[in-house]
């Protein structure tokens, strides 16, 4: 469950970004006077989204890779003397730039120097001037073919894991149906010994049933024939008595005869 919203709060987060940032309707590199150190000077300017920082630091990496210019920036600025590259000019020049914010959004200015005193205009330096718009018009494309390609690439990571979780959470389905089917054959096995068992524990009951019944007969068997033999007894102690009482009877009448015989 955790793992699920993890995926969806990255969904979300990417879906987000990828709002504040829109394709522009159009890339326009305006030429114009604009503030250099405090002084108006000619330069050029286009808008752009995003962050100040972002900007800047896409702009010295294009330089960088496409040009071989390096551009030394601070903060939202970024500049680079004595310059030489023939792309650019027969002429060492410097470049100035930096991102500015307004009322319309995000501006990235550039100044191109021939001196302290001498700036790049369409006018003066046609040729250096054309340059420079093409320069920062590809610039542009660039830096949002890199934000989206990022988006991109972040959601196919995403889809790829997303992807990965979907089989491992199909794989884990599997591994449960089967334990689960695995856990209704021993249920259905343990129902068939309990059943039988239980015909087995009834042939018991019924045998232990049969067997008291005859230890309850056998006890009324011999409580009975305890009963005729205590009335045996009884007879046999008066037929004793009688016994007893005849032979004394006997004895009596042989003394008389003894006596008889004796006169």
């Amino acid at each position: 469950m955790k793992k699920v919203l993890l995926i969806l709060l990255t969904f979300i987060t990417a879906v987000s970004f990828a709002q504040e940032i829109k394709v522009p309707s159009s890339l326009i590199v305006m030429e114009g006077s604009y503030k250099l150190d405090g002084v108006d000077r000619n330069g050029y300017d286009i808008i752009l989204q995003g962050e100040e920082k972002a900007i800047i630091s896409a702009w010295t990496k294009y330089m960088s890779e496409k040009f071989d210019i390096k551009l030394k920036s601070k903060g939202s600025s970024a500049e680079g003397e004595e310059i030489n590259n023939p792309i650019w000019s027969d002429k060492q020049f410097a470049i100035k730039s930096g991102v500015v914010k307004d009322a319309s959004g995000l501006h990235l200015r550039v100044w191109m120097l021939f001196g302290a005193d001498i700036l790049v205009s369409s006018s003066a330096y046609a040729a250096e001037s054309a340059n420079l718009k093409v320069v920062m018009k590809e610039f542009s494309k660039s830096y949002y073919v890199g934000i989206f390609q990022k988006q991109l690439d972040d959601q196919t990571k995403e889809v790829a894991s997303q992807g990965k979780e979907v089989n491992g959470l199909s794989e884990d389905k599997a591994k449960d149906e089967k334990a689960i089917a695995k856990a209704e054959k021993k249920i259905a096995s343990a129902d068939k010994s309990k059943a039988k068992y239980a015909a087995s524990i009834e042939k018991l009951q019924s045998k232990i049933t049969s067997a008291d019944n005859d230890i309850r007969k056998n006890k009324e068997y011999i409580e009975s024939k305890k009963g005729k033999i205590d009335k045996t007894a009884s007879e046999l102690e008066k037929e004793k008595e009688k016994y007893e009482n005849e032979a004394q009877d006997q004895e009596a009448i042989k003394a008389k005869i003894r006596a008889i015989q004796a006169l």
